[in-house]
């Protein structure tokens, strides 16, 4: 993947106007006679650097701010006697060995990480709230697999013990939490846009853009099954062609009914976004 990154962009000639070792500190919308600028501040080198725009595409991603669940979430966590880490955390797989591990989290991230530790581990369990995948679609029993090695999510933790919603438990030297990811954009201005913790996602028109600020667009946000790239390439597309004034959003009041109507239908749907 990394080497199909390089070959992007040399391929498109992108280096010369990438500028590396920086930091993007602030991020405000300017209001001229004519149309939203945007001032950024970029820290490059140890010097402040500012920029006027005429927009940003937001492409940090939300991969890098884990949940980490607390005291409220998880009664007697603070009394775990073993190593806690979070999937944004784990490397190798060599850190499994000797152990006895629990996977909270069986998502993408948590069961790749839990088929490692299945491997290299003394012994492993994986906790998930949605058992479904792991139940034989005719009998809605437990694989024979699936039986010792998955459980429900956790109710608590007792020292070394740790307690699932089942009753069940499991002696643990380390838990691994892969409960996703907080979005965070620490360069704008809190409140600039609409965050929502549980569940995490950014209120935004098509996934892509703010409605009250024009000029400011969010590439790669989705969580979806199959690949982002050829998603994040037309989000991009779209938004170069707003920028250079080949396409137009819709007004505010409809950007915000189409997002509502969105809300609605997930929240009708239970639809994990």
């Amino acid at each position: 993947m990394l080497e199909y990154f390089y070959d992007y962009a040399k391929h498109y000639n992108l280096g010369p106007h990438i500028k590396f070792n920086s930091i993007v500190t602030n991020v405000e919308p300017l209001n001229t006679q004519d149309k939203v600028k945007w001032k950024v501040q970029v820290v490059s080198n140890g010097t402040l650097e500012e920029y006027i725009v005429d927009g940003v595409a937001v492409c940090n991603g939300h991969h890098w701010y884990p949940v980490r669940p607390t005291e409220d979430d998880i009664p007697g966590l603070s009394t775990f006697t073993g190593t806690q880490i979070t999937g944004h955390e784990y490397r190798e797989s060599y850190i499994f060995k000797g152990k006895r591990v629990v996977v909270s989290g069986l998502g993408i991230t948590g069961s790749e990480i839990f088929t490692a530790a299945l491997e290299h581990s003394t012994a492993a369990v994986g906790a998930s709230r949605r058992l479904d995948r792991f139940m034989d679609k005719k009998t809605g029993a437990p694989h024979s697999t699936s039986a010792n090695h998955h459980k429900p999510g956790i109710s608590r933790i007792d020292k070394n013990r740790v307690i699932f919603n089942d009753n069940s438990e499991a002696v643990a030297d380390m838990i691994v939490w892969c409960w996703g990811y907080h979005y965070r954009f620490p360069f704008l201005k809190e409140g600039m846009v609409e965050i929502e913790e549980k569940p995490a996602r950014v209120t935004l028109y098509k996934h892509v853009f703010s409605p009250k600020h024009q000029g400011l667009a969010f590439i790669g946000l989705p969580t979806v099954n199959d690949s982002l790239h050829p998603i994040a390439e037309k989000q991009s597309e779209w938004f170069a062609a707003l920028i250079t004034d080949l396409v137009r959003l819709p007004p505010i009041e409809e950007m915000e009914r189409d997002i509502s109507e969105w809300k609605n239908m997930i929240t009708k749907y239970n639809v994990k976004y």
